[in-house]
């Protein structure tokens, strides 16, 4: 039913392309090889990689002292320490996260500590 259509569009001539085409994809292959060229370096060097490591340490940090700065608090508000025997580790209760008073605080500092960690390499970056 369409054996006419692709033989008429078989034998249609194919368009030129515009002059510009051809430079504008030249530009991009060398922006494309010089980018490359940028990422190697940047992952060969070995200065980066240590400036980085406190970073992620520091992120670390902050995200486990959260963590555990929320477990502790809610052992302490039910007065007794987690029972690891039970089918659920901490005790059947779920652990409330503190919204007010010196618990807050240190949560909310635990938070601030991982989003600095968190965001450093995008701030060391552009400078």
């Amino acid at each position: 039913m369409i054996d006419h259509v692709t033989t008429v569009m078989a034998r249609l001539p194919e368009p030129t392309p515009p002059a510009s085409l051809k430079a504008t994809v030249m530009a991009r292959i060398a922006r494309e090889a010089e980018r490359q060229q940028d990422i190697a370096a940047e992952t060969a060097n070995p200065a980066r990689i240590r400036r980085e490591r406190p970073v992620w340490i520091w992120t670390l940090a902050g995200g486990l002292a959260t963590v555990a700065g929320t477990s502790v608090y809610g052992w302490l508000v039910r007065g007794a320490l987690p029972s690891f025997t039970s089918p659920l580790i901490g005790g059947v209760a779920p652990t409330l996260i503190p919204i007010q008073g010196s618990a807050a605080l240190v949560i909310g500092l635990g938070l601030l500590v991982y989003l600095a960690g968190l965001f450093a390499p995008l701030r060391q970056s552009s400078d």
